[in-house]
């Protein structure tokens, strides 16, 4: 790799570190809120499936999300458990931005 991408990871490897176990984690979590929304919907994989992932932009996947999954759960009287899944990965993305402007600062 050229050295002008690998420069900001060796200056900064604890930073890189982190930014790596956000990024394996953040897969994660989109996965784990696509079933959760799934699961919730009584099972119909292919509709939430292309219902969240037919968009770009994981703020709209998020929100798509909570449109899907949340009157299911509420009527389920799980909404609160439900809900901290894309609060999860909104916190996620957060820090992962932060991270993205760090990284083009220090460039």
């Amino acid at each position: 790799m050229p050295d002008a991408i690998l420069s900001p990871f060796r200056r900064f490897s604890k930073e890189a570190s982190a930014v790596g176990r956000l990024l394996s984690g953040y897969s994660t979590l989109e996965l784990t809120l696509m079933n959760s929304v799934h699961m919730g919907r009584g099972g119909d994989l292919n509709a939430v499936l292309k219902s969240m992932f037919g968009i770009r932009g994981e703020s709209k996947r998020i929100a798509k999300a909570e449109t899907l999954g949340g009157p299911a759960y509420e009527a389920l009287a799980c909404y609160p458990g439900f809900r901290s899944a894309p609060e999860s990965r909104k916190d996620a993305l957060q820090s992962l931005d932060s991270t993205r402007l760090v990284q083009l600062l220090q460039v």
